[in-house]
């Protein structure tokens, strides 16, 4: 058998599989499928292009075929080094004529007695945890084939607490490992951004109780020329205020400040850069409408080059606005699980260490602000 080959395919007729949805978003078939990665490939379309990412697949009937990668790169380098160090199992599904990924199961022995719709049994009692696919800083997998970020450090922290191990990680998108979760194939979900109390989960799977809770940010320009803070200090400066587009908490909340619509802008996101470089750099939007902040989630100082930050701009501290009667912004996170005496277990030792300052340790390293962190103390 062919063993962790690379091959890169030139002169590629990709149309139909950019069609199909390959970089994400395309909705997959029902029925997930698995095998062994038994060699890695780029194709590199006619013409030039955009350079797309596969692996080829021995299934558990023998079959080889083509499983389509998504545009992350970061996805085919890290399988790579996962074959390094070993065998590599994926989950793909039919989406039209394409095999396309679903995740990786690293280092998993396969039984061809298992179908796709069977569950999983790890070959230990060892815990299988579930990430998504690169969601930094709260979960992703590193340089070395390790998962990391916030979420997946609380989850050792607190699972090493009980002297519970973890046997496997498995890298998926959010919604397939939900799915997982819920069916038994996965133990833990430690996506790192599961809001607790959102939505109905599915049945068979839990919530834990939160370990951080995301506020909101005003964006402005370098310096604070206004002294911007909250929307409170929106109400008294006179300023305009721009918010995402179909985001109804913003109105809502700006409302409840006293910020009158006369000062609030509907922003699309496709025209976010825009409304940064009015604040940054004074440049007129031709769409953007001219404000003299942005509203967001405080995650959005990790978007990175999308985000704004990289436009020089400043960031207010975090702050949790609050409804017309009073009741303050609720978006908090937390873990997965599908046990719920695990679940029991797990949350009695996450309040021990949210009480003792250990979380707070971990979550800091990270990025998330100690106003963040306390919003979640039970």
């Amino acid at each position: 058998m062919r063993k962790h080959g690379a091959v890169v395919v030139t002169g590629l007729a990709l149309a139909g599989l950019l069609v199909a949805g390959c970089g994400g978003g395309a909705e997959r078939g029902d029925v997930i499928e698995q095998g062994e990665v038994v060699e890695f490939g780029q194709a590199v379309p006619a013409g030039g292009g955009l350079v797309q990412s596969f692996v080829v697949v021995e299934k558990v009937d023998g079959e080889e075929i083509t499983v389509w990668l998504p545009e992350d790169d970061g996805v085919w380098a890290r399988m790579r080094a996962a074959a390094s160090r070993g065998d590599t199992y994926i989950e793909f599904a039919k989406d039209g004529d394409f095999w396309m990924y679903i995740g990786v199961v690293e280092g998993q022995a396969m039984d061809s007695s298992t179908t796709s719709q069977e569950s999983q049994t790890p070959g230990s009692d060892d815990l299988v945890v579930g990430i998504s696919l690169g969601a930094m800083p709260f979960a992703y997998v590193d340089d070395d084939g390790e998962a990391a970020g916030a979420g997946p450090e609380v989850v050792r922290a607190v699972l090493g607490g009980l002297d519970v191990d973890i046997g496997e990680w498995v890298e998926a998108d959010d919604e397939h490992l939900l799915s997982m979760l819920a069916a038994g194939r996965i133990d833990v979900l430690a996506t790192g951004n599961l809001q607790v109390g959102e939505e109905p989960l599915p049945d068979g799977a839990l919530e834990s109780n939160p370990y951080w809770c995301e506020g909101e940010v005003l964006v402005v320009a370098p310096g604070n020329p206004q002294g911007l803070s909250d929307y409170a200090s929106i109400a008294r400066s006179g300023a305009r205020v721009g918010f995402r587009e179909w985001w109804s908490e913003y109105p809502r909340w700006l409302a409840a400040a006293g910020v009158g619509e006369s000062r609030r802008a509907e922003i699309s996101s496709s025209d976010l850069w825009e409304a940064y470089e009015w604040l940054a750099y004074g440049r007129f939007p031709v769409i953007s409408p001219r404000v003299d902040a942005i509203a967001l989630p405080s995650s959005a100082r990790f978007w990175g080059e999308s985000g704004p930050l990289a436009f020089g701009l400043e960031m207010t501290e975090v702050f949790f606005p609050s409804e017309a009667d009073g009741s303050e912004l609720d978006r908090c996170y937390g873990f997965g699980f599908h046990d719920p005496d695990l679940l029991s277990a797990f949350d009695r030792e996450l309040a021990r260490q949210q009480s003792s300052g250990a979380i707070s340790d971990i979550l800091v390293a990270y990025g998330i602000t100690q106003v963040e962190i306390d919003r979640a103390l039970p």
